[in-house]
């Protein structure tokens, strides 16, 4: 009787792993069979986006490319030094995430210039019966010099205030635009964009960083709020020229 059991117990554990292998085999073929028919689609259309990081990270890893999983691999690495780096730089500063707002719509605008000491964040907040603009002006540590706030503005706007910046918004297609558009230097300046929107769907979040802020269509509604800051004294080489050829 026990050696039957154990029999039966072997017959059924062997069920169960042929029964696990197949099923595994079975998602794995389906997983692959859709990855073959998406790139296939994808090579297809003259017009898709196949420079997209996100394309690039899909095909490699179906494809097994080692080589470019490691170069970003080693990308990634570099930008968590550079962001513990810029963390220990900018430890005066902590703001919420646009998601802990308790607003329907919000943006934020990070901006900072070379050979400029000071760093500005701008975030617009839209509450539905209450709209704000947050103006931080800071200084980052440097050379010796810790980090400090210089100051700081809660600003009610208006309801036109807010037309004019949504439209400008729009009109640079921040939604749409791609994370990072493979431009970058050393000099000029740098902005970067956070955008968080709620409605009865979906809650939506998106970021995108230019270098080079006069040439991006982000300039519009980043120059928009910072008219509404009324700062003046800053540090930033481009800020002003951007200003005057957005106001001709």
């Amino acid at each position: 009787m026990t050696t039957l059991r154990r029999s039966l117990g072997l017959v059924l554990l062997s069920v169960l792993i042929f029964s696990c292998g197949y099923k595994a085999n079975k998602n794995a073929s389906v997983r692959d069979s859709f990855a073959s028919e998406y790139f296939k689609r994808m090579d297809s259309i003259s017009y898709s986006d196949t420079s997209n990081l996100n394309y690039k990270l899909f095909k490699a890893y179906y494809l097994n490319d080692t080589v470019f999983l490691k170069t970003y691999q080693r990308e990634i690495v570099d930008k968590q030094k550079w962001d513990s780096s810029w963390s220990q730089k900018d430890s005066c500063v902590r703001q919420q995430p646009l998601t802990a707002l308790n607003a329907i719509e919000a943006y934020r605008f990070i901006y900072s210039s070379a050979f400029c000491e000071h760093k500005l964040i701008m975030t617009v907040t839209n509450s539905r019966d209450l709209i704000m603009l947050n103006v931080l002006l800071y200084k980052f540590a440097w050379e010796g010099k810790d980090c400090h706030v210089v100051s700081e503005q809660n600003i009610k706007l208006s309801g036109t205030q807010w037309s004019k910046f949504k439209q400008a918004i729009d009109y640079s297609d921040f939604w749409g635009l791609m994370p990072d558009n493979g431009f970058s230097g050393n000099d000029g300046d740098n902005l970067d964009v956070f955008g968080y929107e709620k409605n009865t769907i979906e809650i939506k979040t998106h970021m995108v960083h230019r270098w080079g802020t006069w040439r991006t269509s982000l300039r519009r509604p980043f120059l928009q709020l910072f008219k509404y800051s009324n700062l003046k004294q800053v540090c930033f080489l481009n800020l002003f020229l951007l200003e005057q050829q957005h106001s001709e």
